[in-house]
């Protein structure tokens, strides 16, 4: 089983946020976890044929609408590396063409594989802003 870097932070920080009207660290890894869910979904459509144009998403009305209160931040870690190793399988089981295929978004085109990067980008990215931002 997979690591969750959010483990080692602290309760009493899950519901910390660096400044007004920024999201707090549960809040943070949940949209990393639903995000990554949106990029995988529309990974999987553009390799399996999918022609539609997938739509942008509101990060910060799915954050809103998140129910976050009685959720520990060990259980959105453990959510988050089920989610993470379910993209893992994912991206290992398409094969170079598949991984080439193009598809529209409400942001514009992308491949398939570009779509894989983002999913590592879009955690790092997070990770990097939580250990400057949240945890100094």
């Amino acid at each position: 089983m997979g690591k969750c870097v959010y483990k080692s932070i602290p309760d009493s920080k899950a519901e910390h946020a660096y400044a007004d009207k920024k999201w707090t660290v549960k809040q943070v890894l949940n949209h990393i976890i639903d995000t990554e869910r949106i990029l995988c979904y529309r990974a999987l459509c553009f390799a399996r044929g999918e022609k539609q144009l997938l739509p942008a998403f509101d990060e910060n009305t799915y954050v809103a609408n998140a129910n976050l209160k009685n959720t520990d931040l060990s259980l959105l870690c453990k959510e988050f590396v089920a989610v993470r190793e379910a993209s893992i399988l994912l991206f290992q089981q398409l094969g170079a063409k598949e991984l080439q295929i193009k598809g529209t978004t409400g942001l514009g085109d992308v491949t398939v594989l570009s779509i894989g990067y983002m999913v590592c980008g879009h955690a790092l990215h997070h990770a990097k802003v939580i250990q400057e931002r949240y945890l100094p």
